[in-house]
Order: structure tokens, then C-alpha cells, then sequence
């Protein structure tokens, strides 16, 4: 601009010319005389409605209100994009410049711009983020109504019940429809969208039941991270749902409402526990949660919400005091969770949860009358649990959720079949499920969840594929499943079951298949040389976990390697006091009667005390070893006739 007192004559020209006019709003623009001219210019040649506003930086409420030029706010505050430091951000600025120039709404604009992104999503995930982009648009105006006047105060708060209710559906009742089916990577968008809501609605403050409601978001938006192999993210938002919940029921004891949402909250704070092998929190955390859901049906009555809630605090805390060795009072709780869910499924013959809950129930006492060796009854509760999943998928083929626990049912009866010496049923089961495993895994890569579950089938199907002397599928397949554990552990390395009995678990498989068939003294130390290190890794976990049983078996099993490996180096003092820590480990988890009670863990104590003084007399000197020590590492995974009091039942 040349020097003067008015708009230069190219400059009107260009406003005339123009269709529509973007202010940058700041306290410079605010004293600028010739943004000044230039706004009254525009106003006059195209109207109002031609100008947008796009906040750069300044105060835009209360008296120091210092980013808006004078002729903005002729006819009051102007509606403006908001590009500082937590405002709409670059993408969202865009959009709505866009979406007022094109005369086309915001949540329109935003939805189109949804659907290029995502155009691959599943049509029923569209129809989620659709919802997703409403919720935003209505939080959005609830947040701008807030703001606006005293006059406005009334239609704000109906906005933000109105929010806060969508949000409710979107991450609560539309997240549980969708789960079975739809990626992680389309629910996290949606999880992502409340989040944000949320994280602008804790600056106004929040009355109980929004704050009820948040704390039920943030449950399920843990949820979310803790499939997506998140942990720490998860255990964050559960905590903050916890704190939420608990001061909402120190408000009002008896509110059966405040009581199911604490008890919810609790009960993720305990399977995160669980899952991170820390016991004692996790049975105080689980024997709370089943207090509370108790105090639930008696204060509020016997409603199906209610009742489904008690059923599964009486299974979480039987599933604890399992991984603690109280079988009696596991299976006690779990029967009793079990007789709620099939009361409350019952009522709804047609409906999938409560179905599913109830084979989920089965699945855990199926376990447990594993672990204290009634293979029989546990095999039948097995069947009855597949045959609930096989309802389930044929109502609805897409429900990934149960057919990954028919994945697991399989390998399950698999691991029981092997364990009584039938490996060739064992090896055609688990290679149908290995083929579901690989159909499962196309469907949502993110999901940890899958990942570890793909893993254990592959384990115990190199296990069966070994029993049988199909080594170089054993080596496949256990290899497929180091490869899935390494991958789990690499995002997270806090849970145990990844890292000791699925990664540790394979990673000893491959040391039996090669020492299998090695030959010679030095082709036998160098097929166990990988056994040292695993084993004290498994050494490790075991000690801060000493009463879970998959751990203690797997542990062991590196113990017998272990000592294996130093026997074939001569140190047969050192070899004999690793097979006595098998044995003290094994016994640990076989409660007050010391000898471990289910078929593998009991197989492999024996034959750990056969290799000790206790009932060889003495180790065996290498030299008279060296022929077969490489020959029987895998004696451990098949029905041994060391020990013909051990029944087993042969193909």
C-alpha cells in the first residue's frame, strides 16, 4: 500500500472483486485502522454474511476481550474458528472456513472429509462416525452456547445434557454393538472424539451424573487402549474413572446407580492387576467388586443389569483365587457366577451378551476343574461352551469376539487331549483351529487380544506336532509363535503371560525339537545352549508370581532343559539342584498336597523327580547319559512309562 489516508484504489478493487473476506483476529488486528477500513469496506460492497473469522491469538470474553476489530462487533459477538493453542486446530479452522464459503453445514463438510479418510471402513463403521461427527457438532455447540450470554445459559445446558447423552451412546451401547465386528482402529476414532469432548467439558465443571457418565466413558475408552496393547494408557483412564466413581458413591451410599458404576470401575482396575500378575491387589481389588455388585442387588433389586453384574463379580473373583491356588473357593465362586448368568441369559433367549457371558463363565470353570485333574468334567464344560459360540456365530457370522473364544475353546481341549496322551486328536484339532487362527488374524491386526490368542494355539500345536515326530511342523509352528510373543512383548513387556508362557513357552519348544534330534555329546549341548538364558528369564517372573500355574509349569519346563543342558556338560551337582527347583516349583502350585493336581504339570513332576537323588539314588554320570539325554527332552510333552501309576489314554 502506498502512503495515504485511504484504501488504495487496487486494494478496493480487490474487496470488490473478492467473494468473501477472512479476518485474522488479534489485538494488532483489533487496533489496526486499516483492518478497520477494510471490514466497513467489504461489509458495504457484499454484506455480513460474506465475512469469516479465524482467532490467531488475543482474549475473546470479559472485559478483556482484545482480538475482535471494532467492526466485528457491531451486531454483538461474532462466531469465529479458533486457531490458538488449544482451540479447533489447523484441520477443524479449515473445514469451517470452508463449510461457510461453500454455504455448506460444518457436520456435513466434517463427514464428507470422514468418509474420504476412511474409505475403506466397514458401511457399518461409516454409520459410526457419522454419530461421531454429530456428537462433535453438538458438543461444539454446546461449548460456543456456554459462552455465549446469560440470556443463552438455559439452551447450553440443554445442549450439553443432549452432548453428554450421545457421547453415552456412542462410547457405551453403540461400542458394545459394535465390538464383536468392527476394527479397534474405527472404535478408537470414536473413543478419540469423546475424549476430546470431555477433555473441554472438565474446564466448566461437571454435576454428578456428568460426571457419572464420564467415568463410564473413560471405562470403556480403557477398554479400547488395553486391546490395542495400550496398558498404561488403560490403567490411566480406569484410574480416573475409579476416583470419579468413588466420590459419587462417598455422596450417596445406597444410590444402587452409584454403586454399579463404582463396581464397574473396580472391576478394571482388578483385571489390570490380573493381567500384570500382581495378585494380592488384584483378589483385594476383585473381593471389593464382588462386595459391591452384592450391595447392588440388595439395594436396588433384582434387575437383569443387576444380577449380570453380581454373576460376573462372583466369576472375576473365582478366576483371581484360581491364579492364587484356592481351587475349592475358586470353583465355588465360579459356579455361583456361573447359575447368575444362565438365570439372566435365560431371560433372553434371542439376546447375545448374556449368552456369551455364560460360555465366557464355563471357559474359566472348565479351567478349573483342569487344574485339579477332572479332565472329564472339564472336557464336558468345554462342549457345552463351544456349542453356545457356534449358536452365536450362526446368528451372526461376524462376531469376531466369539469366535475367537471358540478359538481358544478348541486349543483348550486340544491342551487336554495331549495331556492324556491322545496327540493325534489333539494335533487335527489344533490345526483347525490354527486355520481359524489365520482368518482371525486378517481381521483386526491392532488387536492384542487376537494376537495372543493366535500365538497359544500355535504353541500347543507345535506341542502335538512334536508328540506325534512331525518335527518340522512342530518348528513352524512354535516359531509362528515365538514371532506373535515377541511382537506382544515388544508393546508391552508388564504382562506375564505374554512374556513367560507363550514367549518363553515357545522359545523352550524349539530348544526340545532340536535337542530331540541331536546326536552326540557336543550336538546336545549346543541344542540346549538357548535353554540357560530362557530359563532364568522364566526363573524371574516365577519368583514375583509363584502361584500361577501356566507360569509354574513353563518355568519348570525350562528347569528340566536347564539341567538337561548342565548334565551334558558334566555338572551333575548343578544339573540335580535345577531339577529340584522344578520339583519346589511345581510343588508350590499343587497347594497342601505338594503334588500339582492337573495331568501336564503332574507328567512333568515326575519326571522332574526322576532325574533328582530323591528317587534315582544319585545322578546318572554323563557318560552313561549321552546316548538317550537328547532322545527324551520331549518325554515331557507325551504320556512317559516312567511312572506307570500316572493314567493316560492312548489313540
Amino acid at each position: 500500500m502506498e502512503a495515504g489516508s485511504d484504501l488504495s484504489v487496487r486494494l478496493k478493487k480487490a474487496l470488490a472483486d473478492s467473494a468473501f473476506l477472512i479476518v485474522l483476529c488479534s489485538p494488532d488486528a483489533a487496533r489496526s485502522y486499516w483492518v478497520e477500513q477494510e471490514i466497513r469496506l467489504f461489509r458495504d460492497l457484499h454484506g455480513d454474511e460474506r465475512i469469516l473469522s479465524v482467532i490467531v491469538a488475543g482474549h475473546t470474553a470479559g472485559p478483556h476481550d482484545d482480538c475482535f476489530p471494532p467492526a466485528l462487533r457491531d451486531h454483538g459477538m461474532p462466531v469465529a474458528a479458533d486457531l490458538r493453542t488449544g482451540g479447533d486446530g489447523r484441520r477443524l479452522t479449515r473445514l469451517k472456513l470452508i463449510a461457510g464459503m461453500l454455504g455448506v453445514g460444518l457436520d456435513e463438510l466434517v463427514r464428507r472429509d470422514a468418509q474420504r479418510r476412511h474409505a475403506q471402513v466397514l458401511g457399518l463403521a461409516g454409520g459410526a462416525f457419522a454419530l461421531a461427527i454429530a456428537m462433535g457438532g453438538l458438543a461444539i455447540a454446546a461449548l460456543l452456547a456456554r459462552n455465549q450470554a446469560i440470556a443463552a445459559r438455559d439452551e447450553a445446558r440443554a445442549r450439553r445434557v443432549q452432548a453428554e447423552g450421545l457421547v453415552e451412546f456412542m462410547v457405551g451401547d453403540l461400542y458394545r454393538t459394535l465390538e464383536p465386528t468392527v476394527r479397534l482402529g474405527v472404535l478408537g476414532e470414536v473413543g478419540d472424539r469423546a475424549m476430546a469432548y470431555y477433555s473441554a467439558e472438565a474446564r466448566y465443571g461437571m454435576d454428578d451424573d456428568s460426571l457419572g457418565r464420564r467415568a463410564g466413558v473413560l471405562r470403556i475408552l480403557g477398554k479400547m487402549e488395553d486391546d490395542r496393547g495400550h496398558t498404561d494408557a488403560a490403567l490411566s483412564l480406569w484410574r480416573q474413572a475409579a476416583a470419579a466413581t468413588g466420590e459419587l458413591l462417598r455422596r450417596a451410599p445406597d444410590n444402587p446407580q452409584r454403586l454399579l458404576e463404582h463396581a464397574q470401575s473396580i472391576e478394571r482396575l482388578g483385571g489390570m492387576a490380573e493381567e500384570r500378575a500382581e495378585l494380592p491387589q488384584a483378589l483385594a481389588l476383585m473381593e471389593e467388586y464382588a462386595r459391591l455388585a452384592d450391595r447392588l442387588v440388595a439395594r436396588g433389586g433384582a434387575k437383569d443389569a443387576y444380577l449380570a453384574e453380581q454373576g460376573s463379580a462372583h466369576v472375576d473373583l473365582g478366576v483371581v483365587l484360581l491364579q492364587t491356588q484356592r481351587l475349592e473357593e475358586a470353583t465355588a465362586a465360579l459356579r455361583s457366577g456361573l447359575a447368575i448368568k444362565r438365570a439372566v441369559a435365560a431371560r433372553d433367549p434371542g439376546g447375545r451378551q448374556g449368552w456369551y457371558d455364560v460360555a465366557q463363565s464355563l471357559a474359566w470353570l472348565a479351567d478349573a476343574e483342569r487344574l485339579q485333574g477332572q479332565d472329564d468334567a472339564s472336557l464336558h464344560d468345554r462342549g457345552e461352551e463351544a456349542r453356545l459360540y457356534v449358536a452365536l456365530l450362526a446368528r451372526s457370522p461376524d462376531d469376531w469376539a466369539s469366535f475367537d473364544s471358540l478359538l481358544v475353546n478348541r486349543i483348550k481341549q486340544a491342551q487336554i487331549l495331549l495331556d492324556e496322551g491322545s496327540a493325534t486328536r489333539a494335533v487335527t484339532l489344533s490345526r483347525q483351529a490354527a486355520a481359524d487362527a489365520e482368518r482371525l488374524a486378517r481381521v483386526d491386526p491392532t488387536d492384542t487380544t487376537f494376537k495372543a490368542d493366535i500365538g497359544r494355539v500355535y504353541l500347543v500345536l507345535g506341542q502335538a506336532s512334536l508328540a506325534v515326530g512331525q518335527t518340522r511342523q512342530a518348528r513352524s509352528a512354535a516359531e509362528r509363535a515365538e514371532s506373535l510373543g515377541e511382537t506382544l512383548v515388544r508393546t508391552d513387556p508388564t504382562v506375564t503371560a505374554w512374556r513367560g508362557p507363550l514367549l518363553g513357552g515357545a522359545r523352550l519348544l524349539l530348544v526340545e525339537i532340536e535337542a530331540r534330534h541331536a546326536h552326540g555329546e557336543d550336538a546336545c549341548r549346543r541344542a540346549l545352549a538357548p535353554a540357560a538364558a530362557e530359563s532364568e528369564q522364566l526363573d524371574r517372573l516365577s519368583a514375583a508370581s509363584p502361584t500361577l500355574p501356566p507360569l509354574a509349569l513353563t518355568a519348570a519346563r525350562g528347569d528340566l532343559l536347564r539341567g538337561e543342558l548342565d548334565a551334558a556338560g558334566g555338572r551333575m551337582d548343578q544339573a540335580n539342584a535345577d531339577w529340584v527347583m522344578g520339583v519346589d516349583r511345581l510343588e508350590r502350585v499343587g497347594g497342601e498336597h505338594g503334588e500339582p493336581s492337573d495331568t501336564a504339570s503332574r507328567r512333568l513332576y515326575h519326571l522332574l523327580r526322576s532325574r533328582t537323588r530323591e528317587e534315582s539314588g544319585g545322578p546318572v554320570a554323563a557318560s552313561e547319559r549321552d546316548a538317550a539325554m537328547c532322545s527324551a527332552i520331549g518325554s515331557s510333552a507325551r504320556p512317559t512309562q516312567a511312572h506307570p501309576h500316572i493314567a493316560s489314554r492312548r489313540d
